[in-house]
């Protein structure tokens, strides 16, 4: 299902649903979910302030999408791309039985971070300061 320009906060409004629909330039606000399995399209969107609980992201496509201050606990991102996407104090850490992030298979193509923890800069580099001359 392709879905333009609408906005989410707090939940995702039915038909929408975190797998198989194609996003472009939506808004995804507060959202909270736990257990999510996320194999959509994302195209030029906004994820901001999302928590993520041990949610698998497989074969999901993140194109020009901006995280900001969102928090994935747990989360297997598996077979993902991540295509100049931009991560701006974004967490990447544990669950509560200690479980970490996984990155299996993912591909990381001209995507920056910054403030962001447990998402290795050998993957995502680090927003370079800018430079003044």
């Amino acid at each position: 299902m392709r879905i333009e320009s609408e906005t989410y906060q707090t939940k995702l409004a039915k038909p929408a649903s975190w797998e198989e629909c194609a996003f472009l330039y939506c808004t995804f606000s507060h959202i909270k979910s736990e257990g999510a399995h996320v194999t959509s399209v994302f195209v030029d969107c906004t994820i901001d302030n999302c928590d993520f609980y041990w949610g698998l992201f497989n074969v999901a496509t993140f194109v020009g999408v901006t995280l900001q201050n969102c928090t994935f606990r747990g989360t297997g991102i598996a077979g993902c791309r991540f295509v100049e996407c931009r991560f701006d104090g974004c967490s990447f850490i544990q669950d509560n039985l200690g479980g970490s992030c996984s990155f299996d298979g993912t591909r990381w193509h001209g995507c920056e971070q910054s403030s962001t923890q447990g998402l290795d800069a050998g993957l995502v580099p680090r927003r370079r300061a800018p430079h003044h001359a």
